[in-house]
């Protein structure tokens, strides 16, 4: 049997065209990898602690947030009771370990007259629990005045944190940097005093003032 002899020119064109071509799917394959988009997982949204301090939170002009809390009594209070019907002094305090806040606490008793109360309300919150609150009103009782309106407790500090008056840097979770947010009857904010370095108190009278200004005395 003969055997047929392939030529040598197209052995040479038979390779050239084999390396030919796997250099074209080499490259190709490369272009490929080059242009494909790259598919990254979305960035997961950051946790934002609702105890973040922001005392620009909530400003003159603003609708103060609502909330409904028991006070020393056990009675349940809700900010949004007073609208249409009272301004409102919300008196935020350390607690009854703060003697400037025992303070300011007593002296509020003898903000209003009799007659004046039936326009304004004064609520003070704090992180106390209600033992320790009847405790405060005790020691307040050395001041003149009625001790008739409600001290809330925000065990949680849930409302302190809402307005943005969480302290880091107190020695207890909850306590609130001090602040007065006058209220008008729709429940807006007419005034406000904060005092991030906790030693002062807005007095009577700077109060008083400000509830003239706002139309309510």
């Amino acid at each position: 049997m003969t055997r047929r002899i392939v030529p040598t020119w197209l052995l040479v064109i038979a390779i050239f065209l084999i390396v030919e071509f796997a250099g074209c799917s080499s490259h190709e394959a490369s272009l490929d990898t080059l242009t494909k988009p790259v598919v990254t997982s979305p960035t997961p949204t950051p946790t934002v602690d609702p105890r973040i301090t922001d005392i620009e939170r909530i400003r003159v002009g603003m609708e103060a947030p609502d909330f409904s809390l028991t006070d020393q009594n056990g009675k349940t209070v809700g900010l949004s009771s007073y609208r249409g019907r009272k301004y409102v002094v919300l008196v935020f305090y350390r607690g009854g370990f703060c003697g400037i806040c025992i303070d300011q606490l007593g002296k509020l008793k003898s903000l209003l007259s009799d007659k004046e109360k039936q326009n304004v309300q004064i609520v003070g919150l704090s992180i106390d629990s209600r033992e320790d609150t009847q405790g405060t009103i005790i020691v307040m009782s050395k001041y003149d005045g009625k001790s008739d309106f409600p001290l809330i407790e925000d065990r949680n500090h849930a409302v302190i944190d809402r307005y943005g008056l969480f302290n880091p840097e107190e020695y207890k979770p909850g306590i609130p940097y001090p602040a007065v947010y006058i209220l008008n009857k729709e429940g807006v904010i007419t005034h406000r005093f904060i005092d991030p370095k906790t030693y002062h108190r807005a007095t009577n009278d700077e109060i008083r003032a400000a509830l003239k200004e706002a139309g309510a005395l």
